[in-house]
C-alpha cells in the first residue's frame, strides 16, 4: 500500500496510452539533519498493464531540506502568497514576488499546524514539480 497515488500528465513522456502516478511509499523526517527524504516510484500503464519496466525512469533523491527556498502557500488551496514589499524586479530587485522560506522549517511548521493537509500539500509538491520537468 502506498502512502500517496498522485497521477501526471503525459506530455513529457509523449507515450500514446500510458498512463503515469507518482507513488510515494515512504516519508522520512530527520529533524536533526533538517531532512525530509520521500522516497517514491513512477509507475506506468497502458491498457491496465503495469509497462513501467519496459521503459528507462530517471528518478532522483527527493530530498527537502533548507538549502532551498520554497513558497509560502495559502491553505487549503495551496496558491502561493504574494509578497506585498515586490512591486516589480525592477523597482524591488531585492524582493521575490512570492513570500518563501526554508525548505525544510515551512513544511514541518505547516505539517505540525495543519496535519490533515499533508497529502494535500504532497500532492501540489508532486504537480509543481512534474512542471519543473523533475519527473521527465
Amino acid at each position: 500500500m502506498n502512502i500517496l497515488d498522485q497521477e501526471i500528465p503525459n506530455m513529457a513522456f509523449p507515450l500514446e496510452g500510458v498512463s503515469r502516478t507518482i507513488e510515494i511509499f515512504e516519508l522520512n523526517i530527520n529533524s536533526d539533519v533538517k531532512q525530509f527524504f520521500v522516497n517514491y516510484r513512477i509507475n506506468s500503464v497502458k491498457d491496465e498493464i503495469d509497462v513501467s519496466d519496459r521503459l528507462v525512469s530517471k528518478k532522483r533523491d527527493w530530498y527537502i531540506g533548507n538549502e532551498k527556498n520554497v513558497y509560502k502557500r495559502s491553505l487549503p488551496d495551496f496558491q502561493p502568497i504574494p509578497n506585498p514589499d515586490f512591486v516589480s524586479p525592477e523597482e524591488t530587485p531585492n524582493e521575490t514576488e512570492f513570500l518563501e522560506a526554508p525548505a525544510f522549517d515551512y513544511l514541518l511548521e505547516v505539517f505540525k499546524e495543519h496535519p490533515e493537509l499533508i497529502f494535500v500539500i504532497l500532492k501540489g509538491y508532486i504537480l509543481e514539480n512534474y512542471a519543473d520537468g523533475w519527473f521527465d
